[in-house]
């Protein structure tokens, strides 16, 4: 008879909603409906670290097979750039903002990832060059929290061969280029 009352008050309840009143929104399973588009939060991100006169070179992969894009952004302008090249950061959607995958130094374009993993996440490539190093690709492997620092040194390794160019060898936009969308 412990249930009787369960039952009871389940009735009523159902019996009070309205068909036509809307109710709270739900998002499906995995949805974050309170979170910017990666491209905006990313972009805001950079302009955060690096100033409103950065360029840059924007794209997006999904590093981590969960459905969502990461922003891969190469970050161009003379704070951020030496002879050997630019800052490169790779950035994932966070409910506290964006989480840095990947701040690199000395990297150019193109660059982009691999068909090859490492823990669970893509193994990106990067071009190098410039300050003395001769230009060549660069493989970057997850090292469990973030991706190496430096691709002209250990962990990164040299490739051959490059992968999916996510960002090509083309001039850096302005912030509010890159908001904009995709060059076309």
């Amino acid at each position: 008879m412990r249930l009787a009352p369960i039952v009871f008050l389940t009735l009523l309840a159902a019996g009070c909603a309205t068909p036509d009143a809307p109710g709270p929104a739900t998002p499906p399973p995995g949805a974050s409906q309170s979170l910017p588009p990666v491209r905006e939060a990313a972009l805001d991100w950079i302009e955060d670290q690096f100033g409103a006169a950065v360029g840059v070179n924007y794209g997006e992969a999904d590093l981590d097979g969960d459905g969502t894009m990461e922003a891969l952004v190469l970050v161009d302008g003379p704070d951020v750039c030496g002879s050997g090249g630019c800052t490169f950061v790779a950035l994932r959607r966070a409910s506290s903002g964006m989480q840095v995958l990947a701040r690199t130094s000395v990297t150019r374009a193109p660059l982009g990832v691999l068909d090859t993993s490492t823990g669970a996440m893509r193994d990106l490539w990067v071009t190098v060059g410039g300050g003395g190093l001769e230009r060549g690709y660069r493989k970057l492997a997850w090292q469990g929290t973030a991706y190496p620092a430096n691709p002209t040194v250990a962990p990164a390794e040299p490739i051959d061969t490059m992968g999916q160019t996510i960002i090509a060898d083309q001039p850096a936009r302005t912030l509010e280029e890159a908001r904009q969308g995709p060059v076309e």
